[in-house]
């Protein structure tokens, strides 16, 4: 089993410091055979006309651990299905993730069968305490 599908199986073991890790959430293929067997979503970025990518951007603005956080709470979805997120309305889903110190969202919709689109992603204001959604 590959590092990155023993964090996928056990949800905890995230290399930080890997940031190649992002790539295998916005799409690049596994190549362990257990997962071409099941079917589970591929992350994509929404990209701009101008040819920005607002998540990728917001990922890679915060620090190690908070991407690290952001990150596993993507591929829990990606993994797990919709019942992993939160509906917000219509076609769009929030991805909810906590670091240490701070909490996050990130806004997607699901763009074909197996294809989520990554909208916007925010960090909350404020102070977070254990527990506090």
């Amino acid at each position: 089993m590959s590092p990155a599908d023993a964090s996928i199986a056990g949800r905890s073991r995230f290399d930080p410091a890997n940031r190649d890790n992002l790539a295998r959430v916005f799409g690049a293929a596994e190549s362990h055979g257990m997962w071409r067997q099941m079917k589970r979503f591929r992350w994509r970025d929404y990209r701009t006309v101008a040819g920005g990518r607002p998540v990728k951007e917001f990922i890679d603005a915060l620090t190690d651990e908070d991407a690290a956080a952001v990150v596993a709470a993507m591929k829990e979805v990606a993994v797990v299905g919709l019942s992993a997120a939160r509906h917000l309305h219509g076609d769009i889903y929030e991805v909810r993730a906590e670091s240490e110190r701070r909490a996050f969202r990130l806004l997607f919709a699901k763009g074909t069968k197996f294809i989520l689109l990554s909208l916007h992603g925010f960090a909350l204001s404020g102070h977070l305490k254990s527990g506090q959604w």
